[in-house]
């Protein structure tokens, strides 16, 4: 199975298409990963989509066992999957069942009572290739960053990407730059950097050149970084995708990842030193499908936050359409990487981040990473990644390539969003929540994802993924224990494929940065104990239901 490339610009080779589970990616995965991977698939149908299993499982089929799972690839464990979710279960994503009769509801029910899990307050995030460090102080002119990014809360500015690999690096005080580093790290980037951090609340998470392999170099920045950002620095990430570093011309052939933890061992002790009480983040490596050896084995290395990498499609060698990207095949998929992921940072006791993520690498697919499409996929992944527990999940962003996978275009201060940026903006709200117990009927092009707020408030994300042009669907929604009337925010735009006139709640968002919905939003009326959501095909909707 061929190795993946996730971010670096330029690099092309192809993400492994699903059938078996890679396992040769420089080391073999470790007897614990083998074990906690079948934990993880049973995540996936239990606890990372749906109700607990009494809820989930009513008029579907029993769970695959443990045995069933390991003797399987990882195509057949999907199809086994998919077999037992199909039938009503409740499963969403999982299902395949068929959709309601015609004009018949969509059935969701959101369970109140418990302690889920608390997704923190700064999830949401973005990740921008380190090269645009050296531009941030013209990007943060006009203040329209600013409002931008203090329009989703705070979150997490991560740096990195395949740009650090080749042209980035530390450049000392009145010393020259490497004729590589065209785009070099000096004090001033780093003061832009905690300029716009402190503005925000946001925290930087940022990562330093291995591919070089310049201890010395790496220690004065880190210490540059821990003197102008302070408590605005998350952490410092050492190399970026070094798991593909042989493949990139990097290291030679025979790179693994015990030369991979022999080489962070002597950054680390430099930044230690230059730098103390620094977060390490690691291994930060492009992965794909389970069973992710690198990031089992760097459970070890004890970091402060686990890293990884994920897109469900690529562009290398492939053209994805739209509709590969809404399928329910991509929410299985999806499925079964975030609750690997959730197993292992279980597993380590120690929070794991996908700091690198969008929906289609190697630059995205135009026409489709620039689209509405875009927007829904986000939405849904999103939310669930929050069910997952992870710690967070950062959106890579390619501001000067505005038909990539990218929330944000723009150069200078002129930035506007994407059709993505509005799933960001829809889902933020969802941050500081608790994640609810939720079943979705047998209809998989609807789902669904509860959540309560500390205030008690309870918010439900419903996304219709049947494509422009059917019908709109009725959701009858059921929330235990609460029983009163709900306002509805939808997230709307003219087609699936469409590039402009995308709405949150009727506005777009303002040459400002700036977003307020326009007007006071709808409100559902409760009827002997539902709500009945209306949901037009290519949309989603974020219902919010007061505390009682």
């Amino acid at each position: 199975m061929p190795p993946q490339n996730r971010s670096d610009p330029q690099q092309g080779s192809c993400r492994a298409r699903p059938g078996a589970w890679p396992v040769a990616i420089g080391v073999a995965p470790p007897a614990l990963a083998c074990a906690a991977l079948l934990v993880a698939i049973c995540v996936a149908l239990v606890v990372a989509i749906g109700g607990p299993p009494a809820r989930a499982a009513a008029g579907g089929r029993p769970a695959p066992s443990e045995s069933q799972l390991a003797s399987s690839t990882y195509a057949a464990k999907l199809a086994l999957l998919r077999r037992v979710a199909s039938g009503g279960s409740g499963w969403e994503p999982l299902r395949r069942g068929t959709p309601p009769a015609a004009g018949g509801p969509a059935a969701v029910t959101v369970w109140t009572e418990g302690d889920g899990t608390r997704v923190p307050n700064d999830f949401l995030g973005l990740s921008f290739e380190a090269t645009t460090l050296s531009s941030l102080s013209t990007l943060a002119q006009g203040g329209t960053l600013t409002n931008l990014l203090s329009s989703l809360g705070r979150g997490t500015l991560r740096f990195g990407g395949g740009s650090v690999n080749r042209y980035v690096g530390w450049q000392q005080p009145g010393a020259r730059a490497a004729r590589w580093d065209t785009h070099p790290v000096t004090t001033s980037v780093l003061g832009s950097l905690a300029s716009v951090a402190h503005r925000t609340g946001w925290k930087v998470l940022l990562t330093m050149n291995l591919a070089r392999y310049e201890p010395r170099a790496v220690a004065e920045e880190a210490a540059a970084a821990r003197r102008e950002l302070g408590r605005s620095l998350a952490g410092i990430a050492v190399g970026n995708e070094p798991d593909r570093f042989g493949t990139y011309g990097l290291r030679s052939s025979g790179w693994d990842f015990s030369q991979y933890a022999q080489q962070l061992a002597t950054y680390r002790g430099a930044i230690a030193s230059s730098a103390p009480h620094t977060q390490l983040a690691a291994p930060d490596v492009s992965t794909g499908e389970p069973p992710l050896p690198w990031v089992w084995e760097s459970i070890r290395l004890h970091p402060a936050i686990l890293t990884d990498h994920y897109y469900p499609l690529t562009a290398c060698g492939h053209k994805p359409t739209a509709t590969q990207l809404l399928s329910p095949e991509v929410r299985l998929e999806e499925t079964v990487m975030l609750s690997t992921l959730a197993a292992i940072q279980r597993t380590a006791g120690a929070p794991l981040e996908i700091d690198e993520t969008n929906d289609i690498s190697c630059k995205g697919q135009p026409g489709v990473s620039n689209t509405f499409a875009s927007a829904l996929w986000a939405s849904d992944y999103i939310a669930r990644a929050m069910r997952a527990g992870l710690r967070g999940i950062d959106f890579h962003t390619l501001l000067n390539l505005p038909q990539s996978y990218t929330a944000l275009v723009g150069e200078g201060p002129s930035l506007h969003p994407n059709p993505e940026w509005y799933a960001l903006l829809l889902t933020h709200a969802l941050q500081g929540s608790s994640v609810l117990p939720t079943a979705v009927g047998s209809d998989s092009n609807i789902t669904a994802q509860g959540f309560v707020r500390p205030d008690g408030t309870v918010q439900v994300l419903l996304v219709n993924f049947y494509p422009e042009g059917s019908r709109t669907r009725r959701v009858n929604l059921t929330v235990h224990g609460r029983s009163s009337d709900a306002t509805v925010l939808r997230l709307t735009a003219p087609s699936t494929l469409a590039t402009s006139g995308v709405t949150l709640g009727g506005a777009e968002v303002a040459a400002s940065g700036h977003w307020h919905p326009r007007g006071p939003l709808p409100v559902v009326h409760e009827r002997t104990g539902t709500l009945t959501v209306s949901m037009p095909a290519a949309s989603a909707a974020l219902v919010t239901i007061p505390p009682q």
